[in-house]
Formats: structure tokens, C-alpha cells, sequence
């Protein structure tokens, strides 16, 4: 959870091992925000990388940075949109930071 101004700029870097079930799958990924329960919101709007994964685990990375965000409390981490068919599956956990600069 990152409390921001107007004037802040947020910087963060994550990857994830993703692996797909049952052949290779096409996904989006990026870094996030979101306030309280809110929608998602990709760091660079709809510009996610677009990625792939086969049913080997492996990292993917994404990181961003974004400024002029209203004054609030947003949580960020790494997100993912799976754009193809099959599921995304023995994935394993988030590693990645979030830091806050005037």
C-alpha cells in the first residue's frame, strides 16, 4: 500500500513464475494501482506487454512508473490479463518492489 501526492512519482518492478496448462498460453502483463476495492489500473494505461507461457514455470517481469496520480492510498503490484484460452496454472508468488520519490 503506497500513500501518494499529487506531485510523487510511484516506480515499481515485480516478476512472477507463470506456466500454462496444457500447451502455451498468451497473456498481458503489467504493473498496477488500484484504490481500496476499485478496477485495476495499468501504470501505462492499456499498454500491457504481451507474454507467453508453456507449461515449464518461469519469470516474467514487468515494471513501470507513473506521476500525477490524485493524492490517495493505492495498492500496486504486478498484474495479469490471460488473453488466450488456456488457464495459467502452477504459478508461485510475486517477488518485486514499490518505491515513492518527490
Amino acid at each position: 500500500m503506497t500513500v501518494t501526492s499529487a506531485t510523487q512519482r510511484i516506480t515499481a518492478a515485480a516478476q512472477a513464475p507463470l506456466a500454462s496448462l496444457g500447451g502455451t498460453a498468451t497473456f498481458r502483463a503489467g504493473i498496477c494501482y488500484q484504490v481500496g476495492a476499485g478496477a485495476l489500473a495499468n501504470f501505462v494505461g492499456g499498454f500491457y506487454s504481451i507474454m507467453q507461457a508453456d507449461d515449464v514455470r518461469s519469470g516474467t517481469p514487468a515494471s513501470a512508473s507513473i506521476t500525477g496520480l490524485a493524492p490517495n492510498t493505492y495498492n500496486v503490484g504486478y498484474c495479469v490479463m490471460n488473453t488466450g484460452t488456456l488457464p495459467l496454472n502452477s504459478n508461485d508468488y510475486v517477488n518485486g518492489w514499490v518505491i515513492l520519490t518527490n
